[in-house]
Protein backbone atom coordinates (compact mmCIF):
# COMPACT_ATOMS: atom_id res chain seq x y z
CA UNK A 1 0.00 0.00 0.00
CA UNK A 2 1.18 3.50 -0.76
CA UNK A 3 0.93 6.50 1.53
CA UNK A 4 0.88 10.27 1.19
CA UNK A 5 2.02 13.02 3.49
CA UNK A 6 -0.70 15.67 3.30
CA UNK A 7 -0.65 19.29 4.44
CA UNK A 8 -4.22 19.83 5.67
CA UNK A 9 -5.99 23.18 5.27
CA UNK A 10 -6.97 23.68 8.92
CA UNK A 11 -5.74 25.97 11.72
CA UNK A 12 -5.52 22.87 13.92
CA UNK A 13 -2.95 21.31 11.56
CA UNK A 14 -0.32 23.88 12.60
CA UNK A 15 1.79 23.58 9.45
CA UNK A 16 2.58 19.91 9.82
CA UNK A 17 1.83 17.01 7.52
CA UNK A 18 -0.29 13.97 8.24
CA UNK A 19 0.00 10.43 6.86
CA UNK A 20 -2.86 9.05 4.78
CA UNK A 21 -3.29 5.75 2.94
CA UNK A 22 -3.92 5.95 -0.78
CA UNK A 23 -6.83 3.69 -1.81
CA UNK A 24 -6.07 1.54 -4.85
CA UNK A 25 -8.77 3.22 -6.98
CA UNK A 26 -7.19 6.70 -6.65
CA UNK A 27 -4.23 7.94 -8.69
CA UNK A 28 -2.57 10.47 -6.38
CA UNK A 29 0.46 12.59 -7.28
CA UNK A 30 2.59 15.10 -5.37
CA UNK A 31 1.12 18.60 -5.43
CA UNK A 32 -2.40 17.32 -5.94
CA UNK A 33 -5.36 18.65 -3.94
CA UNK A 34 -7.26 15.96 -2.02
CA UNK A 35 -10.07 15.54 0.48
CA UNK A 36 -9.10 13.79 3.71
CA UNK A 37 -10.76 12.93 7.00
CA UNK A 38 -9.45 15.30 9.67
CA UNK A 39 -10.93 14.76 13.10
CA UNK A 40 -14.70 14.51 12.69
CA UNK A 41 -14.64 16.59 9.49
CA UNK A 42 -13.50 16.27 5.90
CA UNK A 43 -10.80 18.79 4.97
CA UNK A 44 -8.92 19.87 1.87
CA UNK A 45 -5.22 19.18 1.70
CA UNK A 46 -2.23 19.12 -0.62
CA UNK A 47 -0.12 16.01 -1.14
CA UNK A 48 3.41 17.01 -0.17
CA UNK A 49 5.14 13.66 -0.59
CA UNK A 50 4.40 10.06 -1.59
CA UNK A 51 6.04 7.31 0.44
CA UNK A 52 6.04 3.54 0.94
CA UNK A 53 5.97 3.96 4.74
CA UNK A 54 3.79 6.33 6.74
CA UNK A 55 5.18 8.70 9.36
CA UNK A 56 2.56 7.35 11.80
CA UNK A 57 1.50 3.75 12.35
CA UNK A 58 -2.27 4.35 12.09
CA UNK A 59 -3.53 6.03 8.93
CA UNK A 60 -6.88 6.85 7.36
CA UNK A 61 -7.67 6.74 3.65
CA UNK A 62 -7.67 9.76 1.36
CA UNK A 63 -11.35 10.31 0.57
CA UNK A 64 -11.12 11.78 -2.92
CA UNK A 65 -9.13 13.88 -5.36
CA UNK A 66 -10.09 17.52 -5.99
CA UNK A 67 -10.09 18.31 -9.72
Amino acid sequence: MDYAEVCVNSPAARRQTFSYSIPSHLKVTEGQAVLVPFGAQTAQGIVVRLTARPEFERTRDITDIID
